[in-house]
């Protein structure tokens, strides 16, 4: 037998593969010509069978699922600003009436009663919301890499399909009967879990698999991967340049390519069939995606292979209970309330799993690779998957089979070895010279307004050193935030002033980067927290300044210059706090932003402002009735508001909302998550990097 490099179905992967990587690495030139090879090979793979009718009945519901999302209010299509869809948004068909309905008595019969994180993460797992999970638990879930068991993406469609085909057959329906209802189950299941870009794709992939297997078509799994990647880059042009895209594209392919070769190394040695498989699809898509999240995020989970496996054998039962309980609830909260109870332990223990893993000073470490680096990693895999997965295949056939891929052992090390090596070169060359996955580079002189909650945090960002500005909230994921970013060192730390969400990560912040300055505006405008910080600081190793009007502080191409208060008197009026707070305004690079804190017009018009580029509007977005006269003095071409989502305090306000509408652009990191901002060829760009939810 010989390589067959030209059939549609390895054609279109390999052109996956490589539109994969040059998206990530900002190549779009490469990506749009690699993404239109590999739709079309999708299609003709999906198309080139027999014309039944089933084949036909798939490639309308895939058009109907494209029909229900595409172009809806809540998609982010705005191809020069790259980042997540807002979930506080959801795509149309989701905020339809009946859907909405549905999905409250589901969200309705998943809380009976439970403790808020147990009933927050249940929510999360069976509905992809998991807006109520609070930040600490977040961002336990990102150190131990976890955050998949929360966003509705494949996992949730391949076991609501692996409840339901089986419960259907007791009922004693065929097949295609079953297949059938499933497909329409997934039409339904998508807008239920908010509609966004992972359940998308899971579910246009899901349905092209499903019409695959009522044919017979054993090669549909690479049929559906191909279908799907054409049809979400037909619903979002931009999507490939998203992380979440990448991220579910290689998940898959990894468990194509080295989820059975791990299986059989296992059971080779006596592990049990079904662990064994259970393992191979967790260590497989875990190893093909933790290199691409490295690159964009700068950190490696050491804990992520661990911690998957021991929290995967959870996530089945806690699926189908809820989905059931969700279903029952559409009828009777009461009849549901039993399938919500019994699922709060397998929750509760994978909760558990996530404040385990995550809490060891080890569990997260830095690396950020270049794209030569993750080519070769992901080459030494596919070389596993080849030559040493082999070797546990006892008892099988000398040929190693993969679908429509058949080479003898004697020349499929060379074949192997040599599209290894060419791969890794192949995308280097594409590519370029090595750099960030991101749109907008972690090189590079950049902004960062973390979303911490109810909170500020704004870090000033150069290479891989930082200038942080505020520490959020306590327990607000700070550390996470600064690292996402790109930032493993902080050189200085500014406190505005001495107010909870401002300064109440500041341990944290200590604790992990040991900044070598810190300037104390809690000397100066005081609050709750004052004596706290000034513990924090005792113990500390850094120089201690107070920043008064006139204090520069610089490191590399950042300035941050203090521009309020102009004295250093303290205050110890305690309504006088916001006023007194520090104002600052950073140059990053080209780019000029105005760090307000909570110091609102009456303070910062005397100041003799100039135009900047960027706006921190002050006070989470709080009523500013001099509003109008700063933007007309500042003239920003962007505002960010820090605030958390669902806070008790009304921010932003209306009439705060109604001043900004005249800025070009606005976002809010309670929607929008954390911001990175960055001047280029005379334009501000910006990049949403991570939500307010998982």
């Amino acid at each position: 037998m010989t390589l067959r490099l030209f059939r549609p179905r390895t054609l279109g992967l390999a052109a996956l593969l490589v539109g994969l990587f040059a998206a990530s690495t900002g190549a779009p030139g490469v990506a749009i010509v690699a993404l239109s090879v590999c739709g079309l090979a999708g299609i003709a793979a999906y198309l080139l069978v027999s014309g039944s009718t089933i084949s036909w009945v798939g490639v309308a519901l895939l058009l109907c699922i494209i029909g229900l999302t595409v172009g809806r209010p809540g998609l982010d299509t705005n191809q020069s600003h790259v980042g997540r869809p807002s979930i506080g948004g959801d795509s149309g068909i989701a905020n339809w009436g009946p859907v909405s309905s549905i999905r409250e008595r589901a969200e309705n019969a998943l809380n009976p009663g439970l403790p808020t994180q147990v009933a927050a993460l249940l929510s999360g797992m069976a509905l992809g919301d998991a807006s109520r999970l609070d930040a600490r638990v977040r961002d336990q879930f990102r150190r131990a890499s976890l955050t998949h068991i929360v966003a509705a993406s494949g996992q949730n469609v391949a076991l609501l399909v692996a409840l339901t085909i089986p419960l259907l057959g007791l009922f004693g329906l065929r097949l295609r009967a079953r297949l059938v209802v499933c497909a329409g189950l997934i039409a339904l299941y998508v807008p239920l879990a908010g509609a966004q870009a992972p359940i998308q794709r899971a579910a246009i992939m899901g349905l092209a698999a499903l019409v695959a297997s009522a044919r017979g078509n054993r090669g549909h799994s690479f049929h559906a991967l191909l279908v799907a990647a054409a049809a979400t880059v037909a619903i979002d042009p931009s999507s490939p340049r998203q992380l979440g895209w990448q991220l579910s594209f290689a998940a898959v392919i990894g468990m194509m390519i080295l989820a059975d070769p791990i299986a059989t190394a296992l059971r080779a040695i006596r592990i049990n069939s079904v662990v064994a498989d259970a393992a191979g699809a967790t260590v497989s898509a875990t190893l093909f995606t933790a290199p691409l999240i490295a690159m964009v995020v700068g950190r490696l989970s050491l804990v992520a292979i661990p911690a998957n496996l021991v929290a995967g054998v959870a996530v089945a039962p806690i699926m189908w209970l809820g989905l059931i309980g969700a279903a029952v609830g559409q009828l009777s909260l009461t009849a549901a309330a039993p399938f919500a109870y019994a699922a709060a332990l397998p929750v509760a223990f994978v909760l558990k799993v996530a404040e385990l893993a995550s809490s060891p000073n080890w569990a997260v470490v830095g690396w950020q690779p270049t794209t030569g680096q993750v080519a070769l990693v992901l080459a030494i895999l596919v070389l596993f998957a080849l030559l040493v997965g082999r070797r546990f295949q006892a008892g099988r056939p000398r040929e190693i089979h993969l679908p429509k891929l058949r080479i003898r052992p004697a020349r499929g090390r060379i074949v192997a070895i040599v599209a290894a090596v060419t791969a890794a070169i192949v995308t280097v060359v594409l590519v370029g010279k090595p750099q960030s996955t991101s749109a907008i580079s972690r090189s590079g002189p950049r902004v960062g307004f973390l979303d911490v909650g109810q909170g500020d945090a704004e870090l000033l960002a150069d290479q891989g050193t930082g200038l942080l500005v505020d520490c959020g909230p306590p327990n607000s994921g700070v550390v996470s935030a600064i690292t996402e970013v790109g930032v493993s060192r902080l050189s200085a730390v500014l406190l505005t002033h001495g107010q909870l969400d401002h300064v109440g990560g500041l341990s944290e912040v200590v604790n992990r980067f040991h900044p070598q300055l810190i300037l104390d505006g809690t000397s100066i405008a005081g609050g709750s927290q004052s004596a706290e910080v000034g513990r924090i600081l005792a113990t500390s190793r850094a120089r201690i300044v107070r920043p008064v009007a006139g204090t520069v502080v610089r490191q590399g191409n950042l300035s941050l210059t203090i521009v309020a208060p102009q004295d250093s008197a303290a205050s110890s009026d305690p309504t006088a706090v916001n006023d007194r707070s520090v104002v600052a305004v950073a140059d990053v690079g080209r780019l000029r932003v105005l760090l307000t804190a909570d110091a609102e017009s009456p303070t910062l018009l005397p100041i003799g402002l100039q135009q900047v580029d960027v706006l921190k509007v002050a006070h989470h977005g709080s009523a500013d009735p001099g509003l109008n006269e700063l933007l007309s003095t500042v003239r920003p071409r962007l505002a960010v508001i820090e605030v958390g989502e669902g806070n008790p305090y009304g921010h932003p306000v209306r009439s705060t909302l109604e001043s900004l509408s005249a800025v070009s652009d606005l976002l809010r990191t309670d929607r929008d998550g954390t911001v990175v901002v960055r001047a280029r060829s005379g334009e501000v760009e910006f990049e949403r990097l991570s939500r307010g939810r998982l």
